[in-house]
């Protein structure tokens, strides 16, 4: 595995850099880009940022001094994106000429020419927050704003098992660096659309509950997604853990007729990621997803099957 310094040295030594997000980005992938575009063009450098889809609107802040150049990269960065597939519609572009991909999750699939995968890490923005300090870049205040939303996003609030002393250490030290930390955990957590709210009223009267109101499966249809954007389906995820009693809770979302992007939570020590491996997905340990083909029953009766013997095996 490469290093962090010698990810400082190669941003050093090349001049005109792109960065990868994955798909439905979120605060992570967003702030790990965004703070490593306002540094190394702090530093002279030509860099780019590029999504495969829109910046949902809640992060919009982000991107408020970000100027998009065309040119063709001499190095190409991937920031929290733990499989190649993530790229989307990117990923014919950019696939096998990825040199370095900086991420958290236990696993990593990318297809990065060499990867630097710190899975204890919170968020990987921490990370940056790291390799900027290795290359004595300098943090402005736009990109602290970037990685304490990354870190905030990633931790929910810093209320996730993820949260770690230096994970409280690296925002301490954001907070020095940006006058908005409050702003934006207002922003991103204590404001919600009428969308959202009316998302969350069917939730809480469509869940099901099993194994003794110990596991939580909440079903979106696209139906009740028409009129609604991404952005008010963010942190919808959070909610069927997030009952009392529940240890874990399953969220799937309808993409397309009989496919579903399935996301579970869970607490320790359940193991959410080895039971979306076995789908084809992956995560990390208390946070993991993956897609699936099949009727909403038929999935969950799958799903079921799997966290059962999970649980049983922890129980035992």
């Amino acid at each position: 595995m490469i290093r962090l310094y010698e990810i400082a040295k190669a941003l050093e030594e090349h001049q005109r850099i792109v960065i990868l997000t994955h798909e439905n980005p979120d605060g992570d992938t967003l702030g790990s880009a965004f703070a490593l575009y306002y540094a190394l063009t702090a530093m002279g450098k030509q860099v780019r940022v590029e999504n495969c889809g829109p910046i949902p609107t809640q992060f919009s802040y982000l991107t408020a001094d970000y100027r998009r150049e065309e040119f063709e990269p001499d190095w190409i960065l991937a920031v929290d994106v733990a499989d190649i597939k993530l790229l989307g519609s990117l990923r014919q572009q950019y696939e096998g000429k990825i040199d370095c991909c900086i991420d958290h999750h236990q696993e990593n699939r990318s297809g990065a020419k060499e990867c630097y995968v710190e899975s204890a890490s919170a968020s990987t923005c921490e990370l940056i927050w790291l390799l900027l300090q290795t290359m004595d870049a300098p943090v402005s205040s736009m990109a602290a704003d970037c990685l304490f939303t990354g870190a905030a996003t990633d931790t929910g609030c810093f209320q996730f098992s993820n949260t770690t002393a230096r994970t409280h250490r690296i925002a301490a030290h954001l907070m020095e660096l940006t006058p908005r930390t409050g702003w934006i955990c207002r922003r991103l957590f204590g404001t919600k659309s009428k969308a959202r709210l009316q998302v969350e009223k069917q939730a809480l009267e469509q869940m099901v509950f099993y194994r003794k109101d110990t596991v939580a499966f909440l079903t979106i249809t696209l139906e009740q997604q028409r009129g609604i954007t991404g952005a008010d389906l963010d942190g919808i995820t959070g909610i069927p853990r997030s009952v009392e009693g529940v240890l874990i809770g399953v969220v799937l979302k309808e993409k397309e007729e009989n496919v579903y992007k399935v996301s579970m939570r869970s607490i320790e020590p359940y193991n959410v990621a080895k039971i979306c491996k076995q789908f084809g997905g992956g995560g990390h340990v208390c946070a993991a997803g993956c897609l699936m083909k099949g009727t909403a029953q038929e999935i969950t009766k799958r799903l079921l099957d799997s966290i059962s013997k999970a649980m049983n095996e922890v129980e035992v």
